[in-house]
This record gives C-alpha cells, sequence and structure tokens, in this order.
C-alpha cells in the first residue's frame, strides 16, 4: 500500500511538471518569443534550470525548424544527466536527425546504476525517501520515465512498438499507458488490453484509460467502476479522464459520483460533466449550488463553483436559457 501510494504522488508531481511544460509552450507562442533567433534560444536551452523549462525551449527550437542547430547541441547526447541528454535528443529528433530517436530510446533502456553526483545539475523530482530505501533504482527510474515523457512530446509512432513492450515494466508502465494514448496509434491497443489483467488496480485503470483515449469501447466502462474505488485519489483520477474522453457513457456513473463524500471527487465529476455537455446532467448540478465543500488538492475551489461552471458549459452548449 505504501509503495502504490507513494507511485501516486510520483503521478501527481508529474502531471503537475507537464502542465508546467505546456504552459510554457503555450508563452513561447507568443509571436514575439517565435521570432527569437536560434542563437539565442540555443543558449536559453544550454542555460535553462530546470528540465522542463529545456524541453519547452526545445520546441521553440523545433518549430523554428532550423537544422544548423544541431552541431550546437549534438554533443550534448552524450551528457551524463539523461534529463539534459533527453531534451537534446527530442531537438535533434524533432529536426529530423535520427540520432535523436535513438538516444531517447537508449536512455528508455538503460538500467545501469550510475552515482547521483554523475547526473549533472538539472532539477529533477526525488521519489519519496522511504521508496529510494527499499528499491534503490530511483534515479534509473526517473531518467527511464522521462524518456517515456520525451518520446510522448515527440509523438514519433515508431515508439509505439518498443513502447507497447514496457506495459510490463513495473516501474514505468502507468506512465507508458497514458503516452501510448497521447501518441493515438491504435497498434497499442493489444498490449493495453493485456495490461487490464494486471493484478494491481492502478495498473488496470492507466490501461483501461489508454485504450478509452484510443477509441476503444472497453475503456469507458472499465474506467467508470473506478468511480467506486476505496482510494479517492484514484475515484478522482477516473472523473477527471472520464470527461476527456467525449462518450456520454460515462454520464450515469458521474452522476452518480456527485453524491462522492469527498468534495475533490464531486468537484471532479461536475467538470467532467460539464465538458461532455450533457443535459440530463442539470438537475443533479442544480443540487450541488449548495455544497460549499472545498478540495484539498490542486486549485482551491467548492463544489458550489464546480457545479456553476458545469450547468454554464452545458447551457452554453445546448443554447438553454
Amino acid at each position: 500500500m505504501k509503495h502504490q501510494i507513494n507511485r501516486i504522488l510520483i503521478g501527481l508531481v508529474a502531471i503537475l511538471i507537464m502542465g508546467i511544460i505546456h504552459r510554457e509552450i503555450l508563452v513561447g507562442n507568443e509571436p514575439k518569443r517565435r521570432s527569437q533567433p536560434n542563437s539565442n534560444l540555443v543558449e536559453e536551452f544550454k542555460s535553462a534550470k530546470y528540465f522542463w523549462e529545456q524541453l519547452a525551449i526545445g520546441k521553440r527550437i523545433v518549430r523554428q525548424g532550423d537544422s544548423t542547430v544541431i552541431s550546437r547541441l549534438e554533443k550534448l547526447l552524450n551528457h551524463p544527466d539523461r534529463h539534459l541528454r533527453c531534451n537534446a535528443a527530442f531537438v535533434l529528433a524533432g529536426l529530423g536527425d535520427e540520432r535523436g530517436f535513438r538516444a531517447i530510446i537508449a536512455v528508455l533502456q538503460d538500467t545501469e546504476p550510475r552515482s547521483n553526483k554523475d547526473e549533472g545539475t538539472l532539477w529533477r523530482y526525488q521519489p519519496p525517501e522511504s521508496w529510494r530505501q527499499d528499491t534503490g533504482i530511483e534515479q534509473i527510474t526517473e531518467d527511464r520515465y522521462y524518456a517515456v515523457t520525451v518520446l510522448g512530446e515527440l509523438k514519433d509512432r515508431r515508439a509505439v512498438p518498443i513502447l507497447v513492450g514496457y506495459l510490463t515494466d513495473e516501474n514505468i508502465n502507468c506512465h507508458v499507458a497514458v503516452v501510448l494514448a497521447e501518441i493515438g496509434d491504435k497498434q497499442a491497443v493489444p498490449g493495453l488490453k493485456q495490461m487490464l489483467s494486471h493484478k494491481n488496480r492502478d495498473r488496470r485503470l492507466w490501461a483501461a484509460y489508454g485504450l478509452a483515449k484510443l477509441g476503444d469501447p472497453l475503456g469507458v466502462p472499465i474506467v467508470a467502476e473506478f468511480l467506486e474505488d476505496p482510494q479517492w485519489v484514484q475515484r478522482r483520477h477516473a472523473a477527471e479522464a472520464l470527461g476527456t474522453f467525449g462518450d456520454r457513457r460515462a454520464v450515469p456513473a458521474l452522476l452518480a459520483a456527485l453524491k462522492d463524500k469527498q468534495s475533490d471527487i464531486c468537484v471532479s465529476a461536475a467538470k467532467a460533466l460539464g465538458k461532455l455537455g450533457d443535459e440530463h446532467a442539470l438537475t443533479d448540478l442544480k443540487r450541488l449550488l449548495a455544497d460549499y465543500g472545498v478540495t484539498t488538492t490542486g486549485p482551491t475551489i467548492t463544489v458550489q463553483e464546480a457545479a456553476e461552471q458545469a450547468i454554464r458549459l452545458i447551457q452554453a452548449r445546448k443554447g438553454a436559457p
């Protein structure tokens, strides 16, 4: 149980990190920054303090499409910090240099012991102390996890059969399932279906998530089952996921989740119903307008506020008053 909770915490931090990455990328879309000379961007890339900031800068370099920067970054493919190495490889791969893709795959496959003093200076999230002491693989797992993240950002379909092979890797398989869904290639479906038989419920949840995102009809009902999971974090994950699939088969389960005793679940279920836009949810959502329960994680929001937002979304979609 302790390991499972730790892994959930790591997953939540990873989601936060990816949110920061995408926020940086959106900022990078501003015309002023888009026109910045590549020479300056390369220096920004090399001097970045945080690995997610560096990846965002790397995306801006790739968007400019100037392959002359490759010669200035190729030496980083051998950098001891695997996070920095993956970021440089992302730029090369994005600019059409095959060495970049191969370097990311090499980090994914790298399970050789390494010393922390050789890992460079880019800040990285550290797993809980108890997990480090119990396994001794924290840095290896972090690096391989990040390689999966970068493959998801690259969205190169050549990575799919390779990633499918890691759906049995207990250290990274949940993240692999999510990234396979992001890449969007249905050749991942058989592997994800096999993962549904995993003994751990969290693995089954993310396998079902991947299937649902890929449009397999088996995914949504299984994710909906997790709205009754004993762990409220899993229930919240399920509610949030059901709002992203665009499948209204999830509506009855989400309506039931509005009655959850945990405010976080009610908020996530309300938001999901708002995204789905089903007018049949309006009556149940209006019952929550007097519920002032507050979330305990993430941005603070009351159940009432989430319900109001969902109602507005549904009414706007349906043209209701």
